[in-house]
């Protein structure tokens, strides 16, 4: 049986959250969509996510708002992929800079997304592994 994996789709438009979700879903994950910062923490704090795909401008605030929560509070590492308009290689060092797990133009193609959320769920995995021996 195929694992199965929960993704945070964060995007200011309805249009592209359900894209993204499309995305998400054709490889067998469930998604969960918001459209601010504010509602992705709140959606942090009640579930757990495998990987988060958040657009890098919404309406109250930037990816970095999120990546600074996704990591301190929680006490774990969540993979985020920034999705933005910006093509361009300085765009994409700043967001790697900053801590995301990749990143993707907009509109990406199906197959990006999907390449993007394997990889984000693998190095998930490894970090669960690598947390459960530390504890033990």
């Amino acid at each position: 049986m195929a694992e199965t994996h929960t993704v945070l789709i964060v995007s200011h438009d309805k249009g592209h959250r359900d894209l993204l979700a499309n995305s998400a879903s054709g490889q067998g994950s469930d998604a969960v969509c918001c459209g601010t910062i504010g509602a992705a923490q709140g959606s942090l704090i009640r579930q757990h996510f495998d990987a988060v795909i958040c657009e890098d401008e919404l309406p109250d605030g930037n990816f970095e708002d999120l990546l600074q929560y996704a990591r301190v509070p929680l006490g774990r590492k969540v993979p985020i992929i920034v999705v933005s308009r910006l093509d361009d290689w300085d765009s994409c060092l700043t967001a790697m800079r900053s801590g995301a797990f990749d990143y993707v133009a907009f509109p990406p193609q199906r197959g990006e997304v999907e390449r993007s959320l394997d990889m984000a769920f693998a190095e998930s995995r490894l970090s669960e592994r690598l947390g459960a021996k530390a504890a033990a």
